[in-house]
């Protein structure tokens, strides 16, 4: 199908969680559709190292009311939800007032509601015509928590499915894994795991297992480094610089973090997988495949 004949679809996103999503399905069904694509922030690195063509755009209203109104004639604008700045809650805002069918892809299984302003009396109103999840826990929690004010829609999770396949390509000529690759998250709760891993490992006599330190788009590279120079000598700690979660699971003997949801992708394909969630809460995690420990002493008997 040739470019003139193919359907428009508007694409907005900032946060790298969704974005990851999006830009699987945009792979997936490029012949399809011809996606505009208009991002910033994490996206951008998703969007160069995936070749996908794009604009990038500065957060504020007023350029999303100018790109959506161009856009009117789109067969949907498709978006993330995020939390590190306001574009895609203000580009469903502008694309929700200019009549544009809007599509929302939800990437984790938490605050569902809360994404679209819950508690406040007025959250369904922000709701997107059509919620997208990729598994089957995401689809009964939005069915339950979000339907009938909106309808939910199951669209295969592509960027799950590529790193399966990616990971059992590679994983045939990959070197015998020996690191302990821990998966850090935007939460101050796991700056103290992994202070707390470290001094179980620097007690441990396995010396042959090295911490293998995977950033979360919003941390700073240096968050960790008062930690890392105290256990300097007796972990050896290596910062990967991968944007490609495939490299560092190839590597990775055992994945622990605390509610990350890249524990999801390190579980699905078959790395043992230990959440570290020191409290009583329930884990936004619904996969039976990822371990759930409440200390990292038990997280490391698991080892």
């Amino acid at each position: 199908m040739s470019s003139k004949n193919r359907k428009r679809v508007l694409v907005i996103a900032h946060d790298a969680g969704g974005t990851e999503v999006i830009a699987g399905y945009i792979r997936t069904h490029a012949k399809q559709y011809d996606f505009c694509s208009y991002i910033a922030g994490p996206a951008v690195r998703i969007f160069r190292r995936e070749h996908l063509p794009f604009t990038t755009i500065k957060d504020g209203p007023k350029q999303l009311g100018s790109i959506v109104a161009r856009h009117r004639d789109a067969a949907f604008a498709l978006l993330g939800t995020g939390w590190m700045t306001t574009i895609e809650a203000d580009a469903l805002v502008k694309t929700k007032q200019s009549g544009l069918k809007t599509v929302v892809y939800l990437e984790s299984w938490t605050d569902y509601r809360e994404r679209f302003g819950y508690p406040k009396q007025d959250w369904r109103n922000k709701l997107p015509d059509e919620i997208w999840v990729g598994d089957e826990y995401a689809q009964q929690l939005a069915t339950n928590l979000l339907v009938p004010y909106t309808s939910v829609r199951f669209v295969r999770n592509q960027y799950l499915v590529d790193i399966k396949k990616r990971f059992n390509l590679l994983q045939r000529g990959a070197a015998q894994p020996t690191a302990l690759l821990f998966l850090s998250d935007a939460v101050p709760e796991a700056r103290r795991l992994f202070a707390a891993l470290l001094f179980g490992l620097s007690l441990s006599e396995n010396r042959d297992l090295y911490v293998l330190l995977r950033f979360h788009p919003a941390d700073k590279r240096s968050r960790y480094d008062k930690i890392i120079q105290r256990y300097r000598g007796q972990v050896r700690v290596q910062k990967s610089r991968d944007s490609d979660i495939v490299r560092d699971l190839l590597m990775a003997k055992v994945v622990v973090g605390t509610e990350s949801v890249a524990m999801v992708p390190a579980a699905l394909v078959g790395k043992k997988t230990i959440n570290v969630v020191p409290s009583r809460r329930k884990s936004i995690l619904p996969f039976p495949q990822i371990a759930r420990t409440r200390s990292v002493r038990e997280a490391l008997r698991l080892i």
